[in-house]
């Protein structure tokens, strides 16, 4: 029984394999040998009150605190979904207030805060929605989730003008390179990444880096063209005009085709959505 509890904290109990072995280890229930039973012990009252006041406290902490937490933090969810960012705002201001230093109501948190800066680019949203992005990668430092926000972030940036940009490319190249290390496989923030150094004054890494994104995506329109870009700057016309053939004939072969998805608009570089979700 405690073998079987024990792995249903972590799996399934009753798949096959531990339903077989639960089977044998119960089977041999029957040929152990019977003992005289004991009178059993009763617990004064003085034991039993300490007990029961230890088990009170792990219960608090345990289960009524962070039920709480979660409890406010779906509220701020739910608030989310109809964009109500005041009340998000204070539901997951609530659910921190409860369980402080929760990488996930932190980058909840976060999100709502980006997407007022989407409503209203303005120093104060900008400033809050890094804060609590930063406070959440601190928090959990191999989390994907925090860091693709922040460079959903410090790209939606650029427009605004509140940091000149080559402070955030700088950022973007701190942020991405560390998510890459998470997720070596991610085709768009490497794009970016080879942004940020063709901008900081290595072109050479970034064709490298943005070469690799195209070995990982070889659909993704906006890289080839990137790179046609990049070596029509650099004199190199044959390198440009192969690139952008390669880009458009992509663009010919799926013209046809309508994205549902966002991952296959930003693919094919077709506009994205204005919403954030």
């Amino acid at each position: 029984a405690v073998g079987v509890g024990a792995h249903a904290v972590v799996d399934n109990c009753w798949t096959i394999p531990v339903t077989a072995a639960s089977m044998v280890v119960i089977s041999f229930a029957d040929p152990l040998p019977l003992r005289a039973r004991e009178a059993p012990r009763r617990w004064p009252v003085p034991a039993i009150a300490p007990l029961a006041m230890l088990i009170g406290v792990i219960y608090v902490y345990s289960v009524i605190i962070p039920g709480l937490g979660l409890y406010y933090n779906e509220r701020g969810h739910q608030a989310y979904d109809r964009d109500d960012l005041q009340s998000a705002v204070r539901y997951h201001r609530a659910a921190l207030d409860i369980v402080p230093d929760h990488p996930v109501f932190l980058d909840n948190l976060g999100m709502v805060y980006l997407q007022q800066f989407l409503h209203n680019p303005e120093p104060k949203s900008l400033g809050l929605t890094q804060s609590y992005f930063a406070q959440a990668i601190a928090a959990s430092p191999r989390a994907l989730e925090p860091r693709l926000h922040m460079e959903a972030l410090l790209v939606r940036s650029f427009p605004a003008k509140l940091i000149p940009d080559v402070d955030l490319h700088k950022a973007i190249l701190e942020n991405d390179t560390k998510l890459l290390e998470i997720d070596p496989y991610l085709p768009f923030p490497r794009k970016n990444l080879a942004g940020a150094y063709y901008a900081l004054g290595q072109p050479d890494r970034a064709v490298e880096e943005l070469q690799h994104t195209i070995d990982l995506e070889p659909n993704y329109v906006p890289g080839y063209l990137t790179l046609a870009s990049w070596y029509a700057e650099r004199g190199e016309s044959r390198e440009s005009k192969r690139y952008e053939a390669m880009g458009l004939s992509i663009v010919y072969k799926y013209r046809e085709l309508n994205p549902t998805e966002v991952y296959e608009r930003i693919l094919l570089g077709r506009p994205e959505t204005p919403a954030l979700k």
